[in-house]
């Protein structure tokens, strides 16, 4: 459970999609871009405590849905978010500002 007001990137919650763990998270800053809503997690408004409840019963109640989006989370954050799939971004990106041909 991420209810973040104010939110960077959302490290936390693609650890723990990494992890298997299906995320209720805000809509804050960068997290509605980690969590896929309805696929990797639930994604609510900030500072909506209801909903965030509502999220977070409807995960604890369907086992098969929380594990079919935890599995889901470790996938998106494999292809997404591994770190060495990180280094090789940002060598090929310091290459081509190396060469000039940055996008």
């Amino acid at each position: 459970m991420i209810p973040s007001l104010e939110e960077g990137f959302g490290i936390p919650a693609a650890e723990a999609m990494g992890c298997e763990v299906a995320v209720v998270a805000s809509d804050a800053g960068g997290l509605p871009e980690v969590v896929e809503h309805g696929v990797t997690g639930l994604v609510v408004p900030r500072g909506d405590s209801a909903a965030l409840a509502r999220a977070i019963g409807s995960l604890l109640s369907d086992p098969v849905r929380r594990e079919q989006m935890g599995q889901a989370g470790r996938a998106r954050a494999l292809r997404l978010f591994d770190w060495d799939r990180s280094a090789e971004q940002f060598e090929e990106l310091y290459r081509d500002v190396v060469a000039g041909t940055a996008r």
